[in-house]
Formats: structure tokens, sequence, C-alpha cells
């Protein structure tokens, strides 16, 4: 499943009407991965967005197949929340793996939810109008598949 909850915190969120997706980040082991500068903005934790335009992708397969078209652009986490990002908002990380770069793991739905309303609360946030949510699986599905137009983000299987 695209939101594996036993992974670091690979729970998807929506900025306004905006997806919050994760993406690879520097480890302790790797500080020197820099990743391209994709992001459009920048909220008051350090978290970086980019806009996904809407748009209309194919689900399913043969008779089963249907058009899904989402109506409003909405804006991706460029990378995965981190240890000092989530403590900014949560004051306690429940990681395993301590480090401030690392993402932050150990982290259940409810605890990602919770992230999120809370994130959403803080004054930065609500002078900005941003609110945070988990995604729709529609917005999920059209994120995960960067554009492509197969059946398949990685082709026609």
């Amino acid at each position: 499943s695209l939101f594996n909850i036993d992974l670091p915190l690979f729970c998807v969120a929506i900025v306004v009407i905006a997806a919050v997706a994760f993406a690879t980040h520097a480890t302790r082991w790797d500080r020197k991965f820099i990743p391209p500068d994709l992001s459009d903005c920048t909220n008051s934790i350090g978290r970086e967005f980019k806009s996904i335009q809407d748009g209309t992708f194919t689900v399913g397969e043969r008779d089963e197949a249907h058009e899904v078209t989402l109506t409003q652009t909405f804006k991706l986490g460029v990378h995965q929340v981190t240890q000092f990002q989530y403590e900014q908002v949560m004051v306690n990380s429940p990681s395993v793996f301590i480090g401030s770069y690392n993402p932050v793991d150990k982290v259940s739905s409810d605890d990602a939810i919770e992230f999120y309303r809370h994130l959403s609360s803080l004054p930065a946030q609500k002078t900005n109008g941003n609110v945070y949510h988990l995604p729709t699986e529609a917005q999920g599905e059209y994120a995960c598949r960067a554009g492509t137009t197969t059946n398949y983000s990685s082709g026609n299987h």
C-alpha cells in the first residue's frame, strides 16, 4: 500500500487543498546527498512543497478502468518529515533511529493525523491559511504517477 505506516512517516498530508507526500531526504549515513531544488514554497517549520497541477488519470484495468479527475492544484512535500520538524510541532519524536535530519519513524496513521492537526493550529500556519490533513487515495495515486499516462507509473505491463 502507498501509505504503509511501518515506514518512516510515509503518511501523506494536504496543505490547504494540497497534499504533502514525502520524498527522499539525506540520512545520517549520506550527508552528501543534496536533492534538486524542487520546492515552490516553504512553511514555518521548514517543510518544502511543490505544486502539482490538477488533471485526469485512469485507474483500473480493462472493463474496470475509469477516469479520475482532480479539479484543484495541490502541493506535495519535497522531502520526508525530519525528526527536527516533527519535534517543532509535537515536542517529542517517537523515532528509534535518532537524528535531527533523519526522517521521523514509528508513527501511526493516528499520530500523522494528530501531527497535521497540530501543525495546522500553529499561528504561522493559521495566518497563511494552511490546513494540513491526509490526502485522498486519488491525490496519492496521481502524485505517484508523476504525469505518466500508461496503465502503471512504470509502463504498460
